[in-house]
């Protein structure tokens, strides 16, 4: 019934499109009571973002049909299938899946009016970075001179004071941040896709007094950034043998890791990042998986063809503490290839 790449063959869409009822009788649905880390949950926030990409800020196609989501159902039936506000119930069901198939069967690669151009280059850029007062209250405004933050970390006999980035999130591949890696994947139209323009960057750090004077400044070495294991549909498993990871011999994916830390303070502990890009050339979906820090703020970004930057999260400090020890917040994002 479903013809679309993205949805056809999925069970429980092809459920939710024929209207079936389910064994416990009710009537198959996706909803934010039961829902989380599912498969065809993914693809329908990655149709969603195909019709907007603009309608999950935050969380992206994560596999979590949550309030977000559930928000995007609302706004789409709204839009799309003109039913009235005080109608709107945001679960997914028949009507939502159908449309969505159809407009997703519209951007298909393949036979068509209209094919999608083929992808030649992926950009994708991460940072982490201390931010403004407003985003959490363990960064204060700096004293002294221009409109500045820091953070403020106890020590003996004294608290010490650092600089932040003192902005909000931001896309642009220059904003300041104490993790920044840059990476283009070019040839994605050959047999041989190529690492171009790989770009590595820690700010540079400065301690202030107590009167907001800088006292002193360093840099955080780069040489624990990097991008490695260009590959294509498998990963060599670490304890021996091959992990398929697609079925597509159009896959492409690479890793990624970076560890920095506040160069000023001994035995400071890392910034964390972690996580594994995943491009679906058949598909056309870009994936992020991975991990980060509680703290300091990330981002990530990723354009198609030189386009416009797409978001893939952004996600905001939960406390310092959560720097200490092992990366703890997972991430798992997919957004469509636009171009």
């Amino acid at each position: 019934m479903l013809t679309s790449v993205l949805f056809a063959g999925d069970l429980l869409l092809e459920d939710i499109a024929a209207d079936r009822v389910e064994p416990d009788g009710q009537r198959a649905r996706i909803s934010v009571s039961r829902h989380r880390n599912d498969p065809a949950v993914r693809k329908i926030q990655t149709a969603l973002l195909g019709w907007d990409p603009d309608c999950l800020p935050v969380h992206g196609a994560d596999g979590d049909f949550g309030p977000e989501s559930a928000d995007a159902v609302g706004r789409f039936k709204a839009e799309e299938l003109q039913v009235p506000a005080d109608q709107i119930i945001k679960d997914v069901g028949p009507q939502t899946v159908t449309r969505l198939d159809q407009l997703q069967a519209g951007v298909d690669p393949g036979p068509g009016p209209a094919p999608a151009p083929e992808l030649h280059v992926v950009t994708f850029w991460i940072n982490g970075f201390i931010p403004d007062p407003g985003m959490t209250p363990f960064v204060v405004p700096a004293p002294g001179p221009g409109d500045r933050s820091m953070i403020v970390i106890p020590d003996v006999p004294f608290n010490r004071f650092f600089l932040g980035d003192n902005r909000g999130f931001s896309q642009a591949v220059d904003a300041p941040a104490r993790i920044h890696s840059l990476v283009e994947i070019t040839n994605l139209e050959t047999g041989t896709p190529q690492l171009q323009a790989v770009d590595h960057k820690c700010g540079e750090s400065h301690e202030l007094d107590g009167t907001g004077q800088i006292i002193r400044s360093a840099t955080a070495p780069i040489d624990r950034l990097r991008f490695l294991r260009l590959r294509g549909n498998s990963s060599v498993d670490p304890e021996g043998g091959v992990i398929v990871d697609s079925p597509s011999l159009r896959f492409v994916q690479l890793d990624y890791e970076a560890a920095a830390s506040l160069p000023l303070l001994a035995a400071g502990p890392d910034i964390d990042l972690v996580g594994v890009l995943q491009i679906d050339r058949d598909a056309r979906t870009f994936r992020f998986r991975g991990s980060v820090d509680g703290f300091p703020a990330f981002e990530a970004y990723v354009s198609f063809n030189l386009g416009p930057p797409v978001r893939l999260f952004a996600l905001p400090p939960i406390s310092p503490i959560f720097i200490i020890g092992d990366v703890k917040r997972p991430i798992d994002v997919t957004v469509p290839v636009t171009t």
